[in-house]
């Protein structure tokens, strides 16, 4: 049971990295408050 396959690609656009947690959390509120879908993902590489 995958992801339902898309008739057309979705491009992604990173908008900040962030050492402090707070911070990335504080701009995605920012960007969701501007109508954009936004995330905080964590990576640790």
């Amino acid at each position: 049971a995958g992801q339902p396959q898309r008739d057309r690609p979705i491009y992604l656009v990173q908008a900040g990295a962030f050492a402090d947690k707070s911070n990335a959390h504080r701009l995605a509120q920012q960007l969701s408050h501007l109508g954009f879908d936004a995330f905080v993902k964590e990576d640790t590489k």
